[in-house]
């Protein structure tokens, strides 16, 4: 098939015009009317011609989608009517029938098996909604086939969903949701987009890996699975539909499990689906932008340090009190897969240049070396910054740091001392650690600590105050200037502490300052 535009303007160019954009595909195909290009969603029928025999004309259809990535050169998508997408970890076959006449009016069965790669989409079927008459899944490598997916959505509802049970070789079933979608339901003819998702997904957003122990009690089995950290998200293996599965976490082999078991079934996402069914209906269309569109977040990765000062509006902190929270949901909408994700209070990041020590009091809660991100303990006094200092073989402290929070509870002690800075959720403060005791000989150490809400999740991070770009093609020398008051040509301060700069630097910390 060959896209054939008019010579007066090329397919990508962006009409700004009243007229319609000149399309047809030729060999065979002949289109019924020209395609709208500004519309996101638009049809056109097409006429299918035997060349071999007299004219004789099979009605089918193609769906036409423009994406307009940029103002001067939109994207045109042409597929058929029937899209399959698979959000699953491992690929699956597909068997498709298709019951068509032919021009000697006989029916004719045809049978297409084709493999879905887990996390991919096929190439779209043209078929009409009448042609495609049944739908088979299977593991991929297995010979078993499952039941016949339900292809007919229910009456008022732009889409459906229902658990397909997959045969394994090893005799046991694979759960998968099967989701129908239908889009441009107020069109007189629609896409129809089947969606095949896993049960559960995990998303951890702690360091570290975390073993995930699955118990089906009412089976007695057990079962462990590894989840990634820093935010990545797997399915849940080995899960079943209508069965109730208790969760429990294990930080390490060397650690013991979570006394508190969380319960999860396919009933629970059933039943956040119906408190806002409208929302997640609406949000359908974004499901084919995970496979046709270019995949680009706007959320930083994680620990999600962000320099978005102009975000707008600010999140919820889901707990200070407590380590760790399982929090349940939607994992997409428009989807039943229900999302878990173990989220703790905070996560604190050193992206200075040195390795810190954390006071509680005179207590060391927490050590943090140079480039790390851990999860702290829930502070329940101001902490301090701490820097272990060979020369005086002391660690040398910064003032007291407090997160504030609801200054209501009673977690919290009414009054703020004048010695101790005071760190909101979203907010930043500036402090300093001076190493060694002897006046003139001391050198200082100056820091950003701030804090913003992400995911839930209070993220602290701590910075060199000062940073040196050079965007030069010259290596710079530099000495900090250091004064008690106004600068002038006799009072200036010149350390032997100096820093150099390679070229074209984008981050060098300052260092330490001799004061």
């Amino acid at each position: 098939m060959v896209l054939v535009t008019s010579p007066r303007q090329t397919a990508g160019d962006c009409d700004s015009s009243s007229q319609q954009q000149e399309m047809s595909l030729v060999t065979g195909w002949l289109w019924e009317e020209y395609p709208e290009q500004n519309h996101v969603f638009s049809f056109s029928s097409l006429y299918l011609q035997n060349p071999e025999q007299n004219p004789v004309f099979s009605f089918s259809s193609l769906y036409l989608q423009t994406l307009n990535r940029t103002m001067s050169s939109p994207s045109v998508i042409i597929c058929g009517r029937q899209v399959m997408c698979s959000y699953l970890s491992q690929d699956i076959d597909l068997r498709v029938m298709q019951h068509y006449v032919n021009p000697e009016g006989q029916t004719v069965v045809k049978e297409h098996v084709d493999c879905l790669e887990a996390g991919r989409k096929l190439s779209s079927y043209v078929l009409e909604d009448s042609e495609l008459t049944e739908l088979c899944v299977r593991a991929r490598g297995d010979e078993d086939w499952s039941r016949d997916v339900r292809l007919e959505r229910k009456e008022k509802k732009r889409g459906s969903s229902s658990v397909v049970q997959v045969p394994c070789s090893s005799g046991s079933l694979l759960y998968v949701w099967c989701t129908l979608i239908t889009m441009e339901t107020d069109s007189h003819m629609q896409q129809r987009v089947v969606v095949f998702s896993p049960l559960f997904m995990m998303r951890s957003h702690l360091p570290d890996p975390v073993i995930i122990h699955t118990e089906k009690r009412s089976l007695g089995l057990r079962e462990s699975q590894l989840i990634q950290g820093q935010g990545h998200q797997e399915q849940l293996l080995n899960t079943e539909n209508d069965l109730t599965h208790h969760l429990t976490f294990q930080a390490s082999e060397d650690e013991g499990a979570s006394h508190c078991a969380v319960p999860i079934s396919t009933a629970v996402i059933k039943q956040i689906v119906n408190r806002n069914q409208a929302g997640l209906e609406d949000g359908q269309e974004h499901i084919l932008a995970d496979f046709y569109g270019v995949k680009n977040s706007s959320q930083p990765p994680w620990p999600y340090v962000s320099k978005d000062t102009d975000r707008p509006g600010s999140e919820v902190l889901a707990q200070w009190d407590s380590p760790m929270q399982v929090k349940l949901s939607v994992w997409r909408s428009g989807l039943n897969t229900l999302l878990v994700e173990l989220i703790p209070w905070a996560l604190l990041t050193n992206h200075s240049t040195w390795d810190l020590w954390l006071f509680e009091g005179e207590t060391i809660v927490l050590q943090i070396p140079a480039g790390k991100t851990l999860v702290p303990p829930n502070f329940k006094e101001a902490f301090q910054l701490g820097i272990y200092w060979s020369n005086t073989n002391t660690v040398h402290k910064s003032t007291a740091l407090k997160l504030v929070h609801d200054l209501t509870s009673p977690r919290w002690k009414e009054g703020v001392s004048p010695e101790v800075l005071t760190l909101d959720e979203e907010g930043c403060v500036e402090t300093e650690i001076h190493l060694g005791r002897s006046p003139g000989r001391q050198k200082v150490c100056q820091f950003c600590v701030s804090s913003v809400v992400r995911h839930g999740i209070q993220i602290i991070q701590i910075e060199d105050r000062t940073i040196l770009v050079n965007n030069t093609p010259y290596f710079l020398s530099c000495r900090a200037l250091l004064s008690d008051q106004a600068l002038g040509t006799t009072d200036q301060v010149t350390p032997p502490t100096s820093c150099h700069v390679e070229p074209y630097c984008l981050t060098k910390p300052w260092g330490p300052q001799t004061r």
